[in-house]
């Protein structure tokens, strides 16, 4: 049983969602119902793809630019945008995530959105907000040259790297946008969001990835970890959360009390998830045993709302 801090969330959303996600779904999985679970554990909501474009344009493109020390060319990154954003929409369309003997590793514009699953469909002015919202939460992480700059600056760069560590008897992981390190002064961890209001901050999930980061190192340094990470505590990693859509950038420092909430936080939320059983296997559990959401609007976008048992 692993705790990350979106899977833990979902929990908290509801524990069932967590159940079809974590426990029945499965790429190997050869029973038609756990298939068809796998399946609809890929799907998204149209705001949940954009921000994924976004994340992979930055992730696999700019930030590998920033790292070869090439420039970056605004249209170029937008073509490169565009082109994810029409093979992945095609590949969602025809539905191509449900053919047989599927190999995800054989497809790089991989997708697959819940109003087309369902054949609700999605109108032309739905997909060109999509479109103009990535296209402007890239064009404002351009604009910020001297956050660019100071990437450019640093001596290595991990992109959506997992960081496992042991938490008690269990296990704990963070997975963060950005990682960056520097020869001489403490890592910056980056989070990037994609969120229209972004009324909702996330101090909680990069204390997080920085707690995962520390005990990583403390318990078991990961082969890419910088040999001087050790030099710095917790207490003087910088983490900073981008609202890419709204162009604000929020900056964080941390405490011993933060640190303290935090493993607080992973302790209660793995034993939540211990009491209804997650740590059990697939032919240990039922769906019975996982309760729904309390709230019923949790329901409305809920991949798993066609097989759900409520």
């Amino acid at each position: 049983m692993n705790w990350s801090y979106s899977g833990y969330r979902q929990f908290k959303k509801c524990n069932r969602q967590w159940y079809y996600s974590n426990i029945v779904a499965h790429q190997a999985a050869k029973e038609p119902f756990r298939k068809e679970v796998t399946i609809l554990s890929k799907l998204k909501t149209i705001d949940a793809w954009r921000g994924d474009i976004v994340d992979q344009v930055i992730s696999q493109t700019i930030i590998n630019k920033i790292r070869k020390d090439e420039g970056l060319d605004e249209d170029n990154l937008l073509w490169r945008a565009d082109r994810v954003f029409e093979e992945q929409y095609d590949f969602a369309l025809k539905k191509k995530y449900r053919e047989e003997n599927l190999v995800l590793s054989e497809y790089e514009y991989y997708s697959a959105l819940i109003d087309l699953d369902n054949d609700r469909g999605i109108d032309q002015e739905t997909l060109d907000r999509a479109r103009m919202d990535i296209h402007q939460s890239l064009k404002n992480f351009l604009d910020k040259t001297d956050l660019i700059d100071y990437l450019r600056s640093a001596s290595q760069w991990l992109t959506q790297r997992d960081i496992q560590y042991p938490f008690s008897r269990f296990r704990a992981k963070g997975r963060p946008d950005l990682i960056v390190f520097f020869e001489d002064e403490p890592p910056h961890i980056f989070d990037w969001k994609v969120h229209t209001f972004a009324t909702k901050t996330y101090q909680d999930q990069l204390l997080s990835y920085a707690f995962a980061l520390n005990k990583a190192n403390e318990i078991k340094p990961h082969k890419d970890f910088p040999s001087n990470l050790s030099a710095f505590t917790v207490l003087d990693y910088r983490l900073t959360e981008f609202q890419l859509l709204i162009d604000e950038v929020r900056d964080y420092t941390i405490s011993e009390e933060d640190i303290n909430e935090t493993e607080n936080e992973i302790a209660s939320g793995l034993m939540a998830m211990y009491r209804v059983g997650a740590n059990k296997k697939y032919d240990e559990c039922s769906s019975e045993d996982f309760p729904t959401a309390h709230n019923p609007s949790s329901c409305e976008k809920c991949q798993f709302k066609s097989i759900c048992k409520q």
